[in-house]
């Protein structure tokens, strides 16, 4: 498309298809056409570079993509009353990160020490950190082995966090989280004694995907049945 009709030919394509019927029928009450090209009025065709100026020429405020679902949002936008939307720097924190800690998981061991990870979160502006490493392999581990790997872990991060209490420039506080697997049967691969020494955890499924949606909703629940875990991980 010309870069004169780009506005129009991008808000034409991220839809949703109903938000863009709503917005053909507002067109037509004011006589208008809209297309991927432009707007076409009863002089000809008005081309936009932008989303902003095709919004505009409607007499709308500019709706962003995340709102357009033939949700009120047009009417919202015509009373300037379109709600604010979160962005970047609005966030605060990660609570589903990964650091180099060895709790010696089945898979997927962080890369990032704390301190890299707290100052990257840091130059974010965040003020907080989740370490949510997977728990300790099952299948590798005696119940004993898996309680000594969570109280060092909950040892490291409470060490970090009060070696950083009295820093001219405050860090971002570490949570201590853990990512725990939802066995097949429902069960977490954690005891239920380590959950004491966490801040928080997730729970999350890796293994046997194909099991029927009332199985695996029932094991999920299951999963997520203790009130220290807070939230699943990965979902689809």
């Amino acid at each position: 498309q010309d870069p004169e009709s780009y506005g129009s030919l991008l808000q034409h394509f991220t839809g949703s298809k109903h938000h863009n019927i709503a917005l053909r029928e507002l067109a037509l009450k004011k006589g208008l056409s809209l297309s991927e090209y432009g707007i076409k009025t009863k002089s000809g065709l008005k081309t936009f570079p932008s989303e902003e100026s095709f919004y505009n020429f409607l007499g709308l405020d500019y709706i962003p993509p995340e709102l357009r679902e033939d949700a009120g949002e047009i009417a919202a936008a015509q009373n300037h009353a379109l709600p604010q939307l979160i962005d970047l720097a609005d966030i605060k924190g990660d609570l589903q990160v990964h650091s180099d800690i060895n709790v010696e998981p089945s898979h997927d061991l962080g890369q990032s020490s704390l301190s890299e990870l707290a100052f990257t979160a840091k130059k974010l502006n965040y003020h907080y950190l989740g370490m949510t490493e997977h728990n300790p392999g099952v299948s590798e581990h005696t119940q004993s082995q898996i309680i000594d790997l969570i109280k060092r872990k909950t040892n490291l991060i409470a060490q970090f966090n009060h070696s950083h209490e009295n820093d001219s420039e405050k860090m971002p506080f570490l949570f201590n989280g853990l990512e725990i697997d939802i066995r097949v049967k429902g069960d977490r691969a954690l005891p239920d004694s380590c959950l004491d020494l966490l801040d928080y955890a997730c729970v999350s499924i890796h293994s046997s995907f194909n099991q029927s949606r009332k199985v695996m909703t029932k094991r999920i629940l299951s999963g997520l049945d203790h009130p220290k875990v807070r939230f699943l991980a990965h979902p689809t």
